[in-house]
């Protein structure tokens, strides 16, 4: 059973007297389900249709409960109503379930789902995972280590091999002496990153999960080999 509600609110959760207001709304009309024309209804209730509910209204007056001024078979509905406000409570937080920002509840499932615990700790927390797209490149790479506090710099040739040694590297056939292998990549690490406190343990860790599995690695430390 659905409850109209006029909110701007989209995750606006119902209360009891609305709830009971839909209810009754939807019964059939006339004296057999008290919903005939000149049934005394209290004040709080009269005139209100569905899409019209006052909201966290359950008196219609000093000391007066709503309740009691119902006629009696509405006091049933009443009573419903008041199982299906904690039915909704539930539900609308659930709502909060389905965001890794407001999770609290279910966040052993999400932590599951995205697999954490890991080998990198904390490097990563959950929304950073869930935010996490995928990629293979150079530039996903960096950008990643970016958000997550760290300025690094990839090169498909050694940065500290000689220039000469790099352009031998375009010509067919190269040599074993190659700076440039087709299967590593030279990241280097600046300690002046705001995520750098004493170790490159954490982003070391966060490339080797996310690079591409046929890549190796070399990292340095402002050029310093690690």
């Amino acid at each position: 059973m659905t409850t109209c509600i006029t909110s701007k609110d989209p995750y606006q959760c119902p209360g009891k007297l609305e709830i009971f207001r839909g209810i009754v709304a939807l019964l059939p009309s006339g004296r057999a389900w008290q919903r005939h024309e000149d049934l005394f209804m209290p004040g709080s209730f009269i005139g209100a249709d569905v899409g019209e509910f006052q909201t966290n209204v359950d008196q219609i007056g000093p000391g007066v409960d709503f309740a009691d001024q119902l006629p009696t078979a509405q006091k049933f509905w009443y009573a419903v109503a008041e199982v299906m406000t904690e039915l909704h409570a539930r539900a609308c937080a659930l709502l909060e379930e389905m965001f890794c920002s407001t999770v609290d509840a279910l966040e052993d499932e999400w932590k599951s789902d995205y697999g954490i615990p890991d080998p990198c700790g904390t490097a990563m927390t959950l929304c950073q995972r869930v935010e996490t797209r995928g990629g293979s490149s150079t530039t996903y790479l960096t950008e990643l280590a970016a958000s997550l506090g760290w300025t690094i710099v990839i090169s498909e040739c050694d940065p500290q091999a000689l220039p000469s040694a790099h352009a031998g590297c375009a010509r067919v056939g190269c040599a074993k002496t190659c700076h440039c292998p087709n299967d590593t990549m030279f990241i280097d690490i600046d300690s002046g990153s705001e995520a750098y406190v004493d170790t490159t343990d954490p982003i070391v860790c966060i490339i080797e999960k996310y690079k591409p599995a046929n890549i190796r690695p070399v990292f340095s430390l402002d050029g310093e080999l690690i």
